[in-house]
């Protein structure tokens, strides 16, 4: 078995930010975001609910949108020489977001030099964690 490399896209490789906030600041709906997010931090919407909304905010999102949201985000430095120390060595990489299913695959892309991901589909069947199911 190989070894696998997990990453948390929100807050650590979008350095101060998460793909959510740099795709609503890319297509001007920051402030919908912000009130969905302000309803998660106050438990009145759950991780699943969060992201059955997000479909519903950027309905006309397409990969290009998000490649260009991307393009313009603050990553943390290092990360395409990361990825390419661990293809180097044969090993696997994960990125985790709450953003859309389509965007961890379409940052793996950015973030690693462009080389597409193993995997570019979401699981399927999806188990949202809640803080009430820890």
């Amino acid at each position: 078995m190989g070894i696998l490399h997990i990453f948390d896209m929100d807050g650590t490789l979008l350095a101060g930010s998460t793909a959510s906030l740099e795709i609503a600041r890319h297509t001007g709906t920051t402030p919908r975001l912000l009130e969905m997010e302000a309803r998660f931090a106050a438990g009145e919407l759950d991780t699943r609910g969060f992201s059955a909304a997000l479909p519903g905010l950027w309905a006309d999102l397409t990969p290009q949108v998000v490649a260009a949201a991307y393009a313009a985000a603050p990553w943390l430095g290092g990360i395409a020489e990361v990825c390419a120390d661990i293809r180097a060595r044969g090993e696997h990489s994960l990125v985790i977001t709450m953003a859309r299913t389509s965007s961890p695959a379409t940052c793996w892309s950015w973030a690693s030099t462009r080389s597409p991901p193993p995997v570019s589909r979401p699981c399927p069947s999806p188990r949202p964690w809640t803080p009430a199911a820890s």
